[in-house]
């Protein structure tokens, strides 16, 4: 149920990005300061402009006018995970850190490609020291209870998600995460008073209707479940989970024809989704089509190890 949903919602953290400038070593010419600036101004503005393929090259030019800059690999690599070429990006952080060690920049944005890669025991190490020092930091707190809820620690994770739902109290996934950890440790009184919180701020959100929805799916009552699900599809059909959780449904029904068209639904808009992947290479080999089957079950095991 919804194992993945971390992933989906994390992806939609932004990237610390640090304030472009334009610094050149003392030594440099004058004239090379002023095309390291242009370089820079030119990066920023193809980023600000949705153009990080441009904005990739411009700060390749900068960097080898000051290739020991770290705001520059910085942004480099910014332009490249928005690009989705988050192993590139990687390496560009690493070497940031080792110019410019314990930087908590450079350190937040490489623990938020290693998540973003499913590296999440990678992200961890780098993301939760900072929490601890940054209380009143929505972002990193946020995001370390994500690594920690996808690494199966849900205790741990409820810790930080409270503390970012409490810097920003209305902001929903956080509140919906927090209570998919709760309701996996078996927490009901948290859970509850977690489902009253979304209740107050959006009673027909996503995030109440899928909670409601998992709670009937717990007392194998699916028939309500599948109401809640179709009411989250109703309220925002292209939230993460409503399909595959309509498709579990009707898996659980018995419903095997429309279970796969939600599966398949799901995976359109999230095509490393674990559940449906699982779900559908299940479909697929009751089938008889192991191979396309085996394909599903590989992107499953991508995304969620535990899936093995």
């Amino acid at each position: 149920v919804l194992l993945w949903a971390c992933w989906v919602l994390a992806a939609t953290v932004l990237l610390c990005e640090t304030p472009l400038y334009a610094r050149a070593q003392q030594s440099s010419p004058q004239t090379a300061q002023l095309s390291l600036r242009k370089y820079l101004v030119a990066g920023s503005q193809a980023l600000d402009h949705g153009n990080p393929a441009l904005a990739e090259t411009e700060f390749r030019r900068a960097l080898s006018l000051d290739p020991n800059s770290c705001g520059i690999l910085n942004d480099l690599a910014i332009s490249l995970v928005r690009q989705h070429r988050i192993a590139e990006a990687i390496v560009h952080y690493h070497r940031a850190v080792e110019i410019c060690p314990k930087n908590p920049t450079t350190e937040l944005n490489l623990g938020i490609a290693y998540f973003l890669s499913h590296r999440y025991h990678e992200a961890l190490p780098l993301l939760e020291p900072l929490a601890n020092s940054q209380k009143s930091n929505f972002q990193v707190n946020d995001l370390t209870g994500l690594t920690l809820f996808a690494l199966n620690r849900y205790r741990a994770a409820v810790m930080y998600l409270e503390r970012a739902s409490r810097v920003q109290p209305k902001n929903l996934n956080t509140l919906y995460m927090a209570g998919q950890a709760d309701l996996r440790i078996g927490n009901d009184a948290a859970l509850t008073k977690i489902f009253a919180r979304i209740m107050a701020v959006n009673p027909n959100s996503p995030e109440a209707h899928i909670l409601m929805g998992i709670a009937y799916d717990k007392r194998d009552e699916y028939q309500k479940s599948l109401t809640e699900y179709l009411a989250a599809e109703k309220a925002a059909p292209n939230f993460p989970g409503v399909h595959s959780g309509l498709g579990e449904n009707y898996w659980s029904l018995g419903k095997m024809g429309q279970a796969e068209a939600e599966f398949e639904s799901e995976l359109k808009r999230f095509p490393s989704d674990a559940v449906s992947n699982c779900m559908l290479g299940e479909i697929l080999m009751r089938k008889a089509q192991p191979q396309k089957a085996a394909e599903h079950f590989k992107i499953a095991l991508a995304a969620n190890p535990r899936y093995k």
